[in-house]
């Protein structure tokens, strides 16, 4: 073998769905980090269909870290992402950062979501998204109260899933509409038959109204 074919880079002369596959294998930070390779991977991890994120206690700039997500998803140009992992042992990503996020995986038709973080609000896309194949969301939540409940099916079935996955759910409060609650009994019930209700979580029905009218004496 002659020493100019020995220093062909074979790796580069992939095309870019090969490389975006092998790059989607690796921790997002990493893949990003090989735009600084050659003009050739300058833009490969754009196409990278899977996202892998963590953010670790003892980084103190989390402003970097935040900077870092929001550039990824809006210069992705994957048509679909199969995983979007977010991985955060810490609160400092701010509680509208994550729901962010997610919004921005369900536009890009997200298959598996893989989220461990702390967060005091799901967005609404979560539940409707259509690609989505695999939700695996860790909830630390101790205490959240659930506003508007008009006792329609994606009301309760929101209400399902939160109890299904908040294991630390300690006091759940469901402010209706509708007053008294149609089937307070059946739907306490119902929802008693989750994990993290049946670890002594209350569930508790209070009428909008008179929610409202708390909060301006408080």
């Amino acid at each position: 073998m002659s020493s100019r074919s020995a220093n062909v880079d074979r790796l580069s002369l992939l095309p870019d769905v090969l490389l975006a596959h092998i790059l989607s294998s690796m921790p997002t930070k990493s893949a990003v980090e090989t735009s600084i390779l050659s003009k050739r991977w300058k833009s490969c991890w754009t196409l990278v269909h899977s996202f892998d994120f963590h953010y670790i206690d003892h980084i103190p700039d989390s402003d970097t870290f935040l900077s870092f997500v929001d550039r990824v998803l809006k210069l992705c140009k994957t048509s679909q992402v199969k995983l979007f992992r977010l991985h955060c042992s810490e609160s400092l990503i701010g509680n509208t950062n994550v729901p962010k996020w997610i919004n921005e995986a369900v536009k890009l038709n997200v298959c598996k979501l893989d989220i461990q973080v702390i967060i005091r609000e799901l967005p609404l896309s979560l539940f409707t998204c259509k690609t989505l194949t695999t939700t695996c969301v860790l909830l630390k939540l101790k205490s959240m109260k659930f506003i508007s409940f008009k006792r329609r099916e994606c009301d309760i079935k929101l209400i399902e899933y939160l109890l299904a996955n908040a294991n630390v759910l300690k006091t759940l409060t469901i402010i209706s509409e509708i007053w008294p609650p149609p089937d307070e009994m059946r739907l306490c019930e119902q929802f008693m038959k989750f994990p993290s209700a049946l670890g002594c979580c209350e569930i508790q029905f209070i009428r909008k109204w008179s929610h409202f009218y708390n909060k301006l004496d408080d």
